[in-house]
């Protein structure tokens, strides 16, 4: 018998919004599923109702700066030192969190899905574009909203 695949769902929160509702119904459909599940968090309450078998992990700490995108790259990074916390698949949601994800996936040898929840136009930052044009090579595999999208992100 083997173990079911690991996956952890990375958002800012699980506060009422259009991507969270996303990660709930996947998430929810994924432990039904089998599948081991977490949802990992960097702020706020929870909104949507969860399987009873996904766990919740909340790296709420914020010791240096009021920041999600820096101290959640170090707590993250703390999480999965220990490694029997790596999950098999990161699927990383919403709010520059490729600035995350995406490094630590590397650090630790995990396979990296970013999900993008707005289309191109919808941004024009630096840190966006960063990440855009040099850490989404580097996922495994990035998802868009729609076919307008498409061209940008090829």
């Amino acid at each position: 018998m083997h173990k079911p695949l690991r996956i952890d769902f990375l958002t800012s929160s699980m506060e009422a919004g259009g991507a969270q509702r996303v990660i709930s119904i996947l998430a929810n459909y994924l432990a039904d599923k089998g599948y081991s599940v977490r949802i990992i968090t960097f702020w706020g309450p929870d909104h949507y109702e969860l399987n009873d078998t996904i766990e919740r992990v909340r790296l709420h700490k914020h010791p240096l700066f009021h920041s999600i995108i820096f101290n959640g790259f170090f707590n993250l990074m703390s999480f999965y030192r220990k490694k029997s916390n790596r999950p098999d698949i990161l699927s990383s949601h919403m709010d520059l969190l490729g600035l995350v994800s995406i490094p630590n996936s590397l650090i630790y040898n995990i396979k990296v899905i970013v999900s993008e929840h707005n289309n191109h136009l919808a941004y024009n930052n630096r840190a966006q574009s960063f990440c855009w044009n040099y850490l989404y090579p580097k996922a495994d595999m990035v998802t868009i909203l729609t076919e307008f999208d498409k061209e940008h992100f090829l």
